[in-house]
């Protein structure tokens, strides 16, 4: 359970950015189906790239990706696959289906709306399903070849994303929860904000020493 979880409805896509600026953020659960959460979003404008983001860039500097519309006319079974075996071996066998993942993906009513396709050289080694619009990107479910795990692959495509933002000029981008000790990984970009007591804050050493505490 999430910290200030609440459940809401909303299938007007104009009306989502400031849902999400609300500290909502779309969900697997359904179409439009929102929940109010402890969340983390990156402030595009106050964004640059440290010294430990341009080292992850350096472990992958073939890394590039395509932003695809959801869902996809031309459904490839690999992208489920991929999914399935990554969530099982990072969180376990029933965190995510194979079903789920593909009728996100595939249906029409899905909440999400864009799927970024990461490559490296002329293989795909990832996605991550995401809510795009206007101003805000929501990087909602990341994936990737698992034999990539131990490679700095994951925070390879986040940064790549947040990158792709600034160049974007948008204004948030969403990183999820945080909400437990796995969570810090996500506290290394300049700009952060997180979603406490009903308002964005700017403090991420109090979010760090939060985490810490959490099993």
């Amino acid at each position: 359970m999430y910290i200030y979880e609440k459940e809401v409805i909303e299938k007007d896509e104009d009306k989502i950015p400031s849902m999400y600026d609300r500290g909502f953020v779309l969900t697997r659960k359904g179409e439009g189906v929102m929940q109010k959460i402890q969340s983390l979003r990156v402030s595009i404008k106050d964004f640059s790239l440290s010294s430990e983001n341009r080292r992850v860039l350096r472990k992958n500097p073939n890394l590039g990706f395509e932003v695809l519309n959801l869902p996809l006319l031309d459904y490839d079974w690999n992208i489920h696959a991929m999914g399935k075996t990554f969530y099982s071996q990072k969180f376990g066998k029933n965190t995510m289906s194979a079903n789920k993942i593909k009728d996100i993906v595939k249906n029409k009513k899905t909440s999400f709306n864009t799927i970024l396709k990461f490559n490296t050289e002329a293989r795909t080694v990832g996605y991550c399903i995401c809510f795009l619009k206007d101003k805000i990107l929501h990087y909602a479910y990341p994936f990737y070849d698992t034999e990539y795990i131990s490679m700095g692959l994951g925070i390879g495509m986040m940064t790549k994303t947040i990158e792709y933002a600034k160049d974007e000029n948008m204004e948030y981008v969403y990183l999820g929860s945080v909400y437990k000790r796995e969570s810090l990984y996500k506290l290394q970009f300049k700009g952060e904000e997180w979603f406490f007591e009903d308002k964005w804050n700017t403090d991420i050493p109090a979010l760090k020493n939060v985490l810490r505490d959490k099993t």
